[in-house]
């Protein structure tokens, strides 16, 4: 498979991931005391996919602010830290950020 496949393949995936991930943080932002354990868990699973595959493409911005989401996400996870009005806002604006990011790769930019 060529590379230009896979880099039509990773761009796919992450757009999905993108979808779900919006739909996550969502739900945690919604109930951001009791959210569900699956939740977060699928919610890191997506950018931990984005921020690995980004890595085999070489695209270090990308995998830089992945990096930075699912470290939030796991202290979410393992409750080290609530969900407040301003960490949900950073990682819905780091999600506009990946989202802008990869549509600069579909363009050349």
């Amino acid at each position: 498979m060529e590379i230009n496949n896979l880099l039509n393949e990773f761009i796919a995936e992450s757009k999905e991931h993108i979808l779900q991930l919006n739909k996550d943080l969502l739900s945690i932002e919604e109930n951001p005391k009791d959210y569900s354990n699956d939740i977060i868990d699928r919610a890191f699973r997506c950018i931990h996919s984005i921020k690995g595959s980004s890595g085999f493409f070489d695209l270090s911005n990308i995998q830089t602010l992945s990096h930075v989401m699912e470290t939030l996400l796991c202290e979410f996870r393992d409750r080290t830290l609530l969900p407040t009005t301003h960490s949900m806002e950073l990682l819905f604006e780091g999600l506009d950020t990946l989202d802008k990011l990869i549509d600069a790769i579909i363009t050349n930019e």
